[in-house]
């Protein structure tokens, strides 16, 4: 299932994307007033009205909305995620502290603000007197259902409740300066995501997932 937050104009609503992959189709009579963040944490209850729910009335020219436009918490991520990037990272100037091409034998974990979330269609802040060398990575973002700790491995996926699509937006020279990530990925506007969330059961095998960027049509 294929879920949007939307603005018409008139509210910020919630919506199930048809088959066609184009039309919303407004959830508010199935969810009320609640957020997509809230709908996730009523899942188990709400999943089955929301797939039962039939002639949804549809939402005309919606603008689509970050998924979850307003996360609780920071976002995690994970930097050096695959091996190209490490080695292209490694040579950059950019990486800190060691500036080193090894693949990892830890995740290199680092985190983006909440403040840095916007819509999938929406401008990007390029903060000019704050940095003049911008950089952007296409990342597959996890969204996580039930919470826990401790979570053994072959157990992780069962808190999975689905995935959406990022941009990690990073300003390389404060990375570079700061010595550190978090205010290079924490300008307002760094986080470009959806357009929609997809649930966990559509997707099946995550590792089986392509993700791909473009600039101005140009493969990146």
């Amino acid at each position: 299932m294929k879920l949007v937050t939307f603005d018409d104009g008139q509210r910020i609503g919630v919506g199930r994307v048809a088959d066609d992959g184009v039309t919303v189709l407004d959830l508010g009579g199935v969810f009320g007033r609640r957020t997509l963040l809230e709908v996730i944490e009523e899942w188990d209850r709400l999943e089955p009205v929301t797939a039962a729910a039939g002639d949804l009335p549809v939402v005309p020219a919606p603008r689509l909305l970050a998924p979850i436009p307003q996360p609780r918490r920071n976002l995690f991520a994970i930097g050096k995620n695959y091996r190209d990037h490490v080695r292209e990272f490694g040579r950059s100037g950019y990486d800190s502290p060691d500036r080193s091409e090894d693949i990892p034998t830890a995740p290199v974990v680092f985190s983006k603000a909440t403040t840095t979330v916007t819509g999938p269609f929406d401008d990007i802040d390029p903060h000019p007197g704050v940095t003049s060398e911008l950089d952007y990575e296409v990342e597959l973002a996890v969204i996580i259902g039930r919470g826990g700790r401790g979570i053994r491995r072959e157990q992780a996926l069962d808190h999975v409740w689905g995935y959406t699509i990022a941009n990690d937006v990073t300003a390389r020279d404060l990375q570079r300066d700061h010595k550190q990530w978090l205010l290079g990925k924490s300008l307002d506007t760094f986080a470009p995501m959806g357009p929609w969330a997809v649930t966990a059961d559509e997707v099946g095998d995550p590792t089986a997932l392509v993700v791909s960027s473009t600039v101005n049509g140009e493969p990146r």
